[in-house]
């Protein structure tokens, strides 16, 4: 008898609905087969200090933007840095 039940039991968890694999929505498929965008990457030639050769960097606009955000903020803490000393 605690065998049917078992079975019985076992029987009714894998036909409940929610449970175990299903199907996505045709929609979720699709949107999971998508590849993200890639972003497009940006290439400049910058001269390399004590040579007269120019290397390649390639970076996407939002790593160039970080970039230059950085040099900036590097450039006014030096900048405000200088402006409390005395220069005789």
């Amino acid at each position: 008898m605690s065998l049917l039940v078992l079975v019985a039991a076992m029987a009714f968890s894998a036909a409940a609905p929610g449970q175990g694999p299903s199907t996505p929505a045709p929609d979720q498929a699709a949107a999971a087969t998508e590849k993200p965008a890639k972003e497009k990457k940006i290439c400049r030639r910058t001269q390399v200090t004590g040579s007269y050769f120019f290397a390649r960097e390639c970076h996407t606009q939002a790593e160039w933007d970080a970039m230059t955000e950085r040099a900036q903020e590097s450039f006014a803490r030096r900048r405000t840095g200088l402006q409390g000393l005395d220069m005789k």
